[in-house]
């Protein structure tokens, strides 16, 4: 029997029989402390290696702790979708931008050892992870992402405006832009901070709550992203996708392993010109059989093969595939 213990939690069958090192209404030295015990009761730890600035990069943290254990188990990282240097610590301290990418793959060799594991979120980061980080590259797993929608309802009727939403990678210039051409109203909810928007245009943060009823109200959904060396947006396409919107992504790192360009969403090229002809395409009454086929395959897509219980799925596949 393989002992698996996770700071991941979850009410997923598939991740019952996993033990919760819970990190929930604890300061970090305890934190720290239950990873450190707990890394001597298990044989495959599973650390989140997304948590950032905002949760004190617990979780990278415990990594460090359990490698200073002489019998340490196996540490599989998830969702390392991780960028050379720190955005959070850039904008709080520019003046030492130059340092934070160095610092940070100091950091990432200094928790790395034989037996510790990552996975990412998309096939590209599985091929550059390893050379971009310095890991050897059979220690390197694709873990596809899953859609969130664990506390949402179905699709409400459909109102006539584009939505788009989220801060990670976001590239807001290029789609605010494509808007100039086109006559829909587009509602941005993002921090993200534009001046001179088009009459049409809509930017502002939303509460969560805000946020998922003006997706879930809105016609098409559009995720533009920059490109990079990491994968982003896959909550926000998946989210739109399991809701039945006609979801537009630009093609960047990522989004191929997640979208069937003209069977579960619409990848184009990352100009505004691309995104206006995709929205105008959309709204042309010719394609209405055609963006239906496409909005219900998404829906399907996202629910049934991209959901939480098949990400926690291969998570779990690769702690016990390691630990064999």
């Amino acid at each position: 029997m393989i002992r698996i213990a996770t700071s991941i939690w979850s009410d997923e069958a598939v991740w019952r029989s996993t033990k919760l090192i819970d990190r929930r209404n604890i300061g970090l030295a305890r934190y720290l402390w239950r990873i450190w015990k707990g890394a001597g009761q298990c044989d495959v730890l599973i650390l989140n290696g997304a948590l950032g600035w905002p949760d004190r990069y617990c979780d990278l943290l415990a990594a460090l702790v359990v490698k200073l254990r002489v019998r340490r188990p196996w540490v599989v990282l998830t969702d390392c979708t991780w960028e050379m240097g720190s955005r959070a610590l850039a904008r709080k301290m520019p003046m030492l931008a130059w340092l934070w990418p160095r610092l940070s793959r100091f950091m990432i060799a200094r928790l790395d050892h034989r037996k510790a594991i990552y996975c990412v979120l998309s096939s590209d980061e599985k091929k550059n992870f390893g050379k971009n980080w310095r890991v050897d590259p059979s220690r390197i797993h694709f873990t596809p992402f899953c859609n969130t929608l664990f506390d949402v309802g179905d699709e409400l009727p459909s109102e006539d405006y584009v939505f788009s939403g989220g801060n990670s990678l976001r590239d807001y210039p290029l789609l605010i832009e494509a808007f100039e051409k086109v006559p829909n109203s587009l509602r941005i909810a993002s921090s993200f901070k534009a001046m001179d928007l088009p009459a049409n245009v809509v930017c502002r943060p939303l509460p969560h709550q805000a946020y998922m009823e003006e997706l879930r109200r809105s016609g098409i959904v559009v995720v533009p992203l920059q490109p990079s060396q990491r994968s982003a947006g896959q909550q926000t396409y998946l989210n739109a996708m399991a809701l039945g919107k006609l979801t537009i992504i630009n093609d960047v790192m990522g989004v191929r392993d997640y979208v069937e360009h003209g069977v579960t969403g619409l990848i184009v090229d990352s100009t505004p010109q691309a995104i206006a002809d995709a929205i105008i395409w959309a709204g042309d009454e010719n394609s209405h059989a055609a963006v239906d086929n496409i909005r219900s395959a998404g829906r399907i897509a996202a629910r049934e093969k991209f959901g939480l219980a098949n990400y926690l799925a291969s998570i779990k596949e690769v702690a016990q595939g390691v630990a064999r």
